[in-house]
């Protein structure tokens, strides 16, 4: 997928696809994704999670509309390594006039792959400027 800016340039690359319905956003984890135990640091969890809502939601929102983020929360369980293949499967639970809600899993190896992580954020539906 191509960067959002420069932060998604040092932190990239991803990659997107959809699975049914749902959108997925992965990534290869690298040392540069690594905390000092060497293993995937937790900002770059929320970041591959930021992204994969964010992408979510852009489709699930009515057209001419935006949403930003209303709060995010998660629970870290399981550690990636350097050359883990990441996947961060977002499905939307609703999505309404004023808020969308949704799910994500990442997941080592694919959709069976090993859970180590689950989120979920609701994002404030916005008029487009």
């Amino acid at each position: 997928m191509r960067p959002y800016g420069a932060f998604h340039e040092l932190t990239g690359p991803m990659f997107m696809a959809k699975r049914g319905e749902n959108i997925v956003v992965g990534m290869r984890m690298d040392g540069r994704h690594a905390n000092a135990i060497g293993t995937l640091h937790g900002g770059m969890f929320m970041t591959l999670v930021d992204t994969a809502l964010t992408l979510a939601v852009g489709r699930a929102a009515a057209k001419g509309q935006y949403a930003v983020t209303q709060g995010m929360a998660a629970d870290f369980l399981a550690p990636a390594r350097e050359g883990d293949w990441i996947e961060a499967e977002v499905e939307v639970l609703k999505a309404g006039r004023h808020t969308i809600t949704l799910d994500c899993r990442l997941r080592k190896d694919g959709a069976q792959g090993k859970l180590l992580m689950r989120a979920n954020g609701t994002f404030h539906v916005m008029a487009a400027k």
